[in-house]
């Protein structure tokens, strides 16, 4: 089976990182002076590095490492069934466990975590994901160093895939190269893959692009009352990006590309935002809760436009 580009140009070391941080830096020295590192805790949007440092890492060490993704069982299991089997397990080689997306763990795994994590800390590290670091409890980061990942600049976002183009002998005009990297929105791994949908035949085919949700748009959409084209623009961008982040997406579309908007609404919006980005993380439909968003988004985006 073929590698999925976003896999194949994975960063291996250090030297390939793409990112503007001082942190990844100190972690780098620690990492090649000691050959050793404390518990971790990455937190950072989706596609700013965060898994792709703790490979960096486990590369650096040589170490033996398992991945587990909390997304997919957030039960207690996870902790006291696979965890508790990997640190337990003889080796010689330094051992890390790495589980991604940690916020995503229930209150009661994040207490069993933290208690396995104190009892194996002389066999193993632990290396920690997040989207949101406040949904991480407070007895685990005491015991982690904290690394914050900044949302990748447009620049850094076409770095990464020029190394993609240039690796893989792909034909695409400059201008394409620009727009791709707007879209992304800071997340390295939505480039690549639209990137790679994109491809026939070593040339991407920019009517791609066409078929990729934009924020912007869809905010547009709804200024405009025209919601049902505003939830086609939604499925679009929810094929690329999961409903969580399309809060964080409309929050800086809203701030940095919406000058007919009063400041006013705006802080009404930001007030509605936080509202709902708490609804999403206790939802099991997070696409209703994204409609009843765009719903209120439109009536507010009206009732500024009576006020003017």
């Amino acid at each position: 089976m073929k590698e999925l580009l976003v896999e194949k140009y994975r960063p291996k070391k250090f030297e390939d990182w793409v990112g503007n941080n001082k942190d990844v830096e100190i972690l780098k020295d620690m990492v090649r002076k000691e050959k050793n590192i404390p518990h971790l805790l990455l937190v950072g949007s989706p596609g700013t590095g965060k898994t792709s440092l703790a490979y960096i890492i486990k590369n650096e060490l040589d170490a033996e490492m398992m991945e587990i993704n909390a997304s997919d069982d957030r039960g207690i299991d996870v902790i006291r069934g696979k965890v508790k089997f990997f640190v337990k397990t003889g080796g010689v080689k330094f051992k890390i466990l790495l589980l991604d997306e940690a916020d995503m763990l229930t209150e009661e795994s994040q207490h069993a975590l933290r208690r396995m994590m104190e009892k194996y800390s002389q066999s193993c590290r632990f290396i920690l994901t997040a989207n949101y670091e406040n949904k991480i409890i407070d007895a685990i980061k005491s015991r982690v160093k904290v690394i914050r990942l900044e949302r990748l600049t447009k620049e850094n976002i076409k770095t990464i895939l020029k190394r993609v183009i240039d690796g893989e002998g792909i034909l695409i005009d400059s201008n394409v190269i620009d727009r791709l990297a707007e879209l992304a929105n800071g997340d390295a791994r939505k480039a690549i893959n639209i990137l790679e949908s994109g491809l026939v035949d070593k040339k991407f085919d920019s009517s791609t692009l066409e078929k990729v949700g934009d924020v912007g748009k869809m905010l547009n959409f709804l200024l405009e009352g025209r919601f049902e084209d505003s939830l086609r623009e939604l499925d679009l961008i929810l094929q690329t990006t999961n409903e969580r982040e399309v809060i964080n997406l409309i929050f800086n579309s809203l701030l940095l590309n919406t000058p007919q908007i009063n400041n006013k609404i705006k802080y009404v919006v930001g007030v509605k935002l936080a509202e709902y980005e708490d609804r999403l993380t206790r939802s099991a439909y997070p696409y209703i809760q994204l409609y009843s968003l765009l719903v209120e988004l439109m009536y507010l985006f009206r009732k500024g436009s009576e006020q003017k």
